[in-house]
């Protein structure tokens, strides 16, 4: 039976952000087979690590992973995973995908050099928590 699923912008980042790296890893590649427009995806994932900055600077500034999700309105379905995800990113890491992102953009408009899936899947895969390398060699 062949594998008909489609994959989503959506879907991939809450997988990100909910820790599972073998879905997001799964919906990158298929984003790719399907000729999703990486531009639409970089733009998406560029809004929610800016949201997911803005929250990290508060918890920084001593709020609570509460009241920082809470003040940056996270539908409720998502707020679990939002939550884990702030406490094992620091303010730090989350900017420094950001620039990745930022590198991903500029590679798609052909003003860096580099494979932009590659490098998506590197970003995604550590926003799931998992290293880049440690997934290498997974089953496709």
């Amino acid at each position: 039976m062949a594998d008909s699923s489609r994959y989503d912008v959506f879907s991939l980042i809450d997988a990100a952000v909910g820790q599972d790296h073998l879905r997001t890893l799964k919906i990158v590649r298929g984003l790719q087979l399907e000729g999703t427009e990486l531009l639409y995806v970089t733009a998406m994932l560029a809004r929610e690590l800016r949201g997911l900055a803005s929250m990290a600077y508060r918890v920084r500034q001593g709020q609570t992973v509460d009241a920082a999700i809470q003040g940056a309105r996270v539908w409720p379905k998502r707020k679990s995973i939002v939550a884990k995800c702030l406490q094992r990113h620091p303010l730090q890491e989350i900017l420094g995908l950001q620039a990745q992102v930022s590198r991903i953009d500029k590679m798609v408009k052909g003003i860096g050099d580099g494979d932009p899936w590659t490098e998506l899947t590197d970003v995604m895969l550590t926003l799931s928590g998992r290293s880049p390398v440690s997934l290498a060699a997974a089953p496709r």
